[in-house]
């Protein structure tokens, strides 16, 4: 069969797939990874990299990619506001745009060949896979798909998300001239909880600009856009010039398919994102580093089959599985009890600092769930003894 040949073929070049490439490259296979527009190219994020994602990398991410350190966030929810401070930085905050394309040139130094098109098919003839752009087609061993929730591949390996399995964001850019009321933003974030029950607004500070942008379940914004302005017009944003961006975030914790035959998906393609936070790049990390891992082994073996991929997701089952499950879990109980668990997060500084922890990695989302478990209830009441009331949730505005 013509056309170009490798060992293992990655499509999609953000965190997952050059994870992924620079994973198996170094394990000695011959890996081209696919994207679709030549980087760096703008793509809308809040840009958050936690320090467990920075720690997932295995080499420093350089000081010229950070355009912030975070060290806590300012949470509120209706009436209530609260500051949470970490001696250790919790994130950098990045523009993916830089962030991505760095990724990629560290796999291209392990070896990986970049190619800019966009996959359009996978088959599979025989023993090998074969990839079709629209170009030319490409034949490998293993094909680990990385192209997130836009992309139309993976499909063919596991169903689509339903409305409560998926969330959906709406973000966007604005300068900080326009924005002086939140000056005082430079290390910490500002997060709005119940913006949709379960979902939030955030405002990240990247220097020359905010990054502004709501997200909840999509089964809870039937009208994204509407809530979207209703929560820049309410913190006094004007977005009306602005160019907004959505996009879908998978629900981690779901039982998903993972492999089929010669084929793996890995990051936000696989679902694997915290439910709760939104924040997916620590386990696309890890989850394509994984993936990069088992193609190696399968193509050293000469058995690509779902038999031997099948070690791909208990693999990632051992390494985050429980957290993700534990995170959508909370998900799931700050949707049921808006008021309760969102009022604590605001309001309760132990609470909070608990939770700064998780987002920095130094605990499991399952020993948060546990410890406050035992004490929301004592906390709620005490917060009705002193007189405070939360607010009704907001969906759909």
């Amino acid at each position: 069969m013509g056309g170009d040949r490798c060992d293992v073929a990655v499509v999609g070049g953000g965190p997952a797939g050059s994870s992924a490439a620079r994973q198996a490259a170094a394990l000695g296979c011959r890996v081209v990874l696919f994207e679709k527009a030549a980087m760096p190219r703008p793509k809308l994020c809040g840009g958050a990299v936690s320090e467990q994602a920075l720690r997932s990398l295995g080499f420093a991410l350089p000081e010229r990619l950070v355009d912030a350190a975070c060290f806590g966030t300012r949470v509120h929810y209706g009436s209530d506001s609260m500051l949470g401070r970490s001696d250790e930085r919790v994130a950098v905050l990045v523009r993916r745009e830089h962030f991505d394309h760095f990724l990629v040139e560290k796999a291209q130094e392990a070896g990986a060949r970049v190619r800019v098109g966009e996959v359009t098919a996978i088959t599979r003839v025989g023993d090998e896979m074969v990839l079709q752009t629209r170009d030319d087609q490409t034949t490998c061993a293993v094909v680990i798909i990385a192209e997130g929730t836009a992309g139309r591949l993976a499909k063919d390996v596991r169903r689509p998300d339903r409305n409560d399995e998926s969330g959906v964001c709406l973000e966007c850019r604005v300068p900080s001239a326009q924005l002086p009321q939140f000056a005082d933003l430079k290390d910490v974030i500002d997060v709005y909880l119940g913006v949709a029950r379960g979902g939030y607004g955030w405002v990240f500070p990247h220097g020359d600009f905010y990054s502004v942008g709501i997200g909840g379940l999509r089964s809870d914004l039937p009208a994204p856009r509407r809530v979207f302005e209703t929560f820049c017009r309410d913190l006094q944003i004007d977005v009306d010039r602005t160019e907004v961006h959505g996009h879908l975030i998978p629900c981690g914790g779901v039982r998903r398919n993972l492999v089929s035959d010669g084929v793996i998906l890995a990051g936000d393609a696989a679902g694997f994102v915290d439910a709760f936070l939104g924040e997916g790049i620590t386990y696309a990390i890890r989850s394509g580093r994984i993936s990069g891992e088992v193609a190696a082994r399968a193509v050293q073996a000469k058995d690509a089959g779902p038999a031997t991929l099948t070690t791909y997701g208990q693999t990632c089952e051992m390494a985050f599985g429980r957290n993700l499950r534990y995170a959508l879990r909370l998900a799931r109980l700050a949707r049921r009890y808006p008021s309760m668990f969102m009022r604590l997060l605001a309001t309760e500084r132990t609470v909070l600092d608990r939770y700064l922890g998780v987002a920095r990695g130094d605990r499991s989302y399952g020993d948060f769930v546990w410890w406050l478990g035992l004490r929301a209830p004592a906390l709620w009441l005490r917060g009705l003894s002193n007189g405070r009331r939360a607010p009704p949730h907001i969906a759909g505005r």
